[in-house]
């Protein structure tokens, strides 16, 4: 039972420096409810690229609409920002804690975030075990929903 509580505890305390850390990017967005927050939470770089790519097609798709990226990777920072003003980098802990935010409770919400294992629980990865299944077509349709493109 203590064990539980101990855990408990650390969560919430995380789930509290992912609001601090959440303050700080909502000072750059505008909040309209159809602008999009895109997370990229992995150093993982095919996850990473197929994010982009498919991250630039949704933007087409969405032209009207604001997108908000925060990441933690500096070379999908640099890249983002070739083509998008609101990029926002955090550090590995940074990300982390918002993550942890995101499970308690969903802030945002137009939120995608470009990972097969984050946040905790999320297990798309294991889809790569079925057969013909692979990482860009979980990107593309289970990620982005880009069904028609």
């Amino acid at each position: 039972m203590a064990n539980h509580l101990c855990y408990l505890l650390h969560s919430l305390h995380n789930v509290k420096k992912g609001k601090k850390v959440w303050k700080t990017i909502k000072t750059t967005i505008s909040n309209t409810e159809n602008d999009y927050l895109i997370i990229f939470p992995e150093d993982d770089e095919e996850i990473n690229t197929l994010g982009m790519k498919y991250l630039k097609i949704f933007q087409e798709l969405h032209s009207d609409q604001v997108f908000y990226i925060v990441c933690m990777n500096e070379k999908v920072e640099r890249l983002l920002k070739e083509y998008n003003d609101h990029v926002t980098l955090l550090t590995d802990k940074q990300m982390k804690n918002l993550l942890d935010l995101y499970t308690a409770s969903n802030f945002y919400t137009n939120t995608i975030i470009v990972s097969l294992q984050l946040p905790r629980g999320r297990a798309a990865d294991r889809l790569l075990n079925m057969k013909e299944i692979n990482v860009d077509q979980i990107v593309r349709y289970g990620i982005f929903k880009l069904y028609e493109i």
